[in-house]
């Protein structure tokens, strides 16, 4: 959202000379004129009130109320008392209704007014100033594009209190307000993906394309979806509590309620160690035999994953299986941090939350020598090196390490540093930080510094 400025207006202020005007208006109007240029606004104003009654069609005596009533309005505006602001500014406009430097004014005052609501997120306040800005300023991209921005931000704050109905209509909105931008057909195209109404969500993707071609993220997420419509046609919904779940006709009910009460369980879990959940409708997609790689495209040995909905490999994890506890827990620790602190945490903190978030997630025996030996063919641990083989994940063996070492360095954040510096680590990167800044901040630690602490800590336990 963007804060306009206020610009000066210079107005000339002429003494009234002619010889209609009386000899009062006339000592009112200069002694409006001195408290005006002593920055006395509220005395000039009086002083042009009274000159302006007794010489009612004399334009120099109110082009200088109107000079007037505009200081004092720049005057309310200088300490953000927009509501004072704005009132000045139309007695400004009433006694020169020409002026569009004061309409303009007008359409700042309105604009930033909006903004402080904004902020607050009461989002039909906000909306009624920036169409008032509109009124008097309609030229303004900047106007036009501040109304068009709050109507999709309360759009996705609709969307994240499950109001699908209210997100849409305010998509619709934003596509009125703004056809040429591409940012409300992706948001209606996202919309429509979470609702599994594909051909709606390619129309509305297509159309964000067209006005966007260099996006290559959307292009992906084009053939992602086209990929996923094709194998998902006919899949059934079951909505239960706050969870959806896709499946394929004829897939066992008996699982797929055990999907959800394992979920509901991992839920109740996360929340009482760590206060972290989310009150949105998370959708989860249940595949079978070939489908879940076709559908995802990932390497043979993954079971699940999140990326906007958590995917799980049915062929893979039997009902009752232990692993389908680990990974739906899993997953739905990746949905929470990502839903809570948004897209910028890096993989080696999301996977290791993960994987601390799984019951019994303690390394095993075999793990810790397998980790052990890895860790001497291939060097020490490093953040700046875990990081790229979670991005990679090039070969079984690596991504055992990395996962590994992902788990054992949260766990080991969590429990020398306590659980609630890595809230603090998450509440800095959705500040926008970079996470070796983050680190910093929140732990008073370089990268280099840990790698040195936790490789300690290793040589001590593995």
């Amino acid at each position: 959202m963007k804060f306009l400025k206020v610009p000066a207006i210079f107005l000339i202020l002429a003494l009234c000379a002619s010889s209609g005007i009386c000899s009062i208006a006339s000592d009112q109007n200069r002694k409006g004129i001195e408290r005006l240029n002593q920055g006395k606004y509220r005395e000039a104003i009086i002083y042009f009130e009274y000159a302006h009654q007794s010489d009612p069609e004399n334009a120099t005596i109110r082009s200088n109320l109107s000079t007037a009533y505009h200081s004092l309005s720049v005057k309310r505006a200088d300490r953000r008392d927009w509501y004072d602001a704005i009132q000045n500014e139309k007695q400004a406009l009433r006694h020169t209704p020409d002026s569009d430097n004061f309409k303009k004014q007008l359409g700042i005052f309105y604009n930033n007014y909006a903004l402080e609501y904004i902020e607050r997120k009461r989002y039909g306040l906000a909306k009624d100033n920036l169409n008032a800005a509109l009124r008097y300023d309609p030229g303004s991209e900047t106007i036009r594009t501040n109304l068009y921005n709050v109507i999709l931000q309360e759009a996705e704050d609709s969307l994240k209190n499950n109001n699908e109905y209210k997100a849409s209509l305010l998509a619709q909105d934003a596509i009125s307000l703004l056809p040429e931008n591409a940012n409300a057909y992706l948001f209606a195209g996202n919309l429509y993906y979470q609702q599994d109404e594909f051909e709606d969500a390619l129309s509305f993707w297509a159309k964000a394309l067209e006005l966007d071609p260099q996006n290559e993220q959307l292009k992906k997420m084009i053939v992602k979806l086209r990929r996923e419509k094709d194998i998902e046609g006919d899949f059934k919904t079951k909505k239960r509590l706050h969870f959806k779940i896709r499946f394929e006709r004829g897939a066992d009910s008996e699982y797929i309620w055990t999907v959800s009460d394992i979920l509901e369980d991992g839920r109740r879990t996360l929340r009482s160690e760590f206060n972290l959940y989310s009150e949105e409708i998370i959708p989860v997609v249940v595949y079978t035999g070939r489908q879940f790689k076709e559908a995802t495209v990932t390497s043979h040995w993954t079971l699940g994953l999140y990326d906007g909905k958590i995917r799980l490999n049915e062929h893979d994890i039997a009902r009752g299986d232990d692993a389908l506890r680990r990974t739906l827990y899993h997953e739905y620790g990746h949905a929470v941090l990502f839903l809570t602190y948004g897209p910028n945490i890096p993989m080696w903190l999301h996977e290791g939350f993960a994987q601390f978030n799984e019951p019994e997630q303690l390394s095993s025996t075999s793990d810790n020598n397998f980790l052990r030996n890895y860790l001497k063919k291939h060097g020490a641990f490093s953040l700046e090196s875990l990081e790229e083989m979670l991005k990679q994940k090039k070969d079984i063996e690596s991504t055992r390490a990395a996962y590994l070492e992902s788990k054992l360095f949260v766990a080991y954040l969590i429990d020398k540093y306590r659980k609630y510096k890595i809230k603090r680590l998450l509440e800095t990167l959705k500040q926008g930080k970079n996470w070796q800044e983050a680190l910093v901040e929140v732990y008073h630690k370089n990268t280099a510094q840990f790698d040195e602490d936790f490789n300690k800590h290793l040589d001590c336990t593995l």
